[in-house]
């Protein structure tokens, strides 16, 4: 009899305990979906200080051939330390990009690298060009397939999502980077550093605030005004269906971040950075990354797809 008192009570209790996580979980991903611009900053300035707080991964028999602890616990060519809790297709779809990286990583040491925003100033790193670098030079051929390996290059368009994950590229690079240097400096004119390839160190987000605002303003502004350049399209007209749009349209690339970025306009550089727009090639790199953007995320905005000459007299790269 008393089993039966207790019953209502106890199902109340569990139907209010489980109304309760739900509203827990409710708010906590609705915080986690409106980080704004300032949140986004203190991440990535928290990542970088974590990033440089780690010590260097130090090379023991039988580990990770790039020395980078339990061989079982991340991706063997130095990848995200968290792709074991992935799931087999993913963690697959990670080690295949992660080749493909790779192999643009080591021919950048030769040849002018593949990069959306590469260093204009780009000089070959290592001492003989002609010398062979290749995979047996960092992995032990009797551990691993390197012929396989190589083989699983997704190519640049797979890859895409990843390379455009700042984290897990940023990560990436630097254990790369801190390898290269430690252990193959002999083969190296010099020290490598992000901007050895990069025209901006991807993890110096103050110079990329000091560059790049002013110039996606500029850029922005084309879509509607006439454009602002040395040598601007004579027959230019508007190329936004509605002239009556005043965003900024940062949202399109940057999400709900971008929509903050947008709130702070005021607050970044007005100024076009002169060691940076009066680059050509930079300029060029810049302007085709945020146009082939534009046409694939905003073509809902425009009146047509976009091309040099919408604004140029003269295509700059010709």
């Amino acid at each position: 009899m008393a089993d039966r008192k207790l019953a209502p009570a106890l199902w109340i209790g569990v139907f209010v305990g489980a109304l309760l996580g739900v509203v827990a979980t409710l708010l906590v991903t609705s915080r986690s979906k409106t980080e704004t611009f300032d949140d986004y900053r203190a991440r990535i300035e928290r990542e970088a200080r974590e990033r440089s707080a780690q010590p260097r991964p130090v090379p023991h028999d039988g580990g990770d051939p790039h020395g980078g602890g339990d061989p079982h616990a991340a991706d063997p060519h130095g990848g995200d330390p968290h792709a074991g809790s992935l799931s087999k297709e993913e963690r697959a779809k990670r080690q295949a990009a992660t080749v493909h990286f790779m192999k643009k990583f080591v021919a950048a040491l030769r040849e002018p690298p593949d990069n959306a925003l590469p260093n204009p100033s780009w000089q070959p790193l290592l001492r003989d060009p002609a010398q062979p670098f290749d995979c047996s030079r960092c992995h032990d051929p009797n551990s691993l397939d390197l012929d396989a390996m190589i083989r699983i290059d997704p190519g640049a368009e797979a890859a895409a999502p990843l390379r455009a994950a700042r984290g897990f590229m940023i990560q990436l690079m630097t254990k790369w980077v801190a390898r290269l240097n430690r252990d193959h400096a002999a083969m190296l004119t010099e020290p490598v550093t992000c901007k050895s390839c990069h025209a901006i160190d991807p993890g110096d987000f103050d110079e990329q605030i000091r560059v790049l605002p002013p110039l996606m303003v500029s850029f922005v502004k084309a879509l509607r005004e006439k454009p602002q350049n040395a040598a601007p399209a004579p027959e230019w007209k508007p190329l936004l269906k509605d002239q009556e749009n005043t965003s900024m349209l940062c949202s399109l690339c940057h999400g709900r971040v971008g929509e903050q970025m947008e709130a702070k306009l005021e607050q970044f550089p007005k100024e076009r950075p002169a060691d940076y727009a009066d680059n050509k090639e930079f300029m060029i790199h810049l302007m085709e990354d945020w146009v082939t953007r534009l046409n694939r995320q905003g073509r809902h905005l425009l009146k047509k797809a976009v091309v040099c000459r919408d604004c140029h007299a003269v295509d700059p790269r010709r």
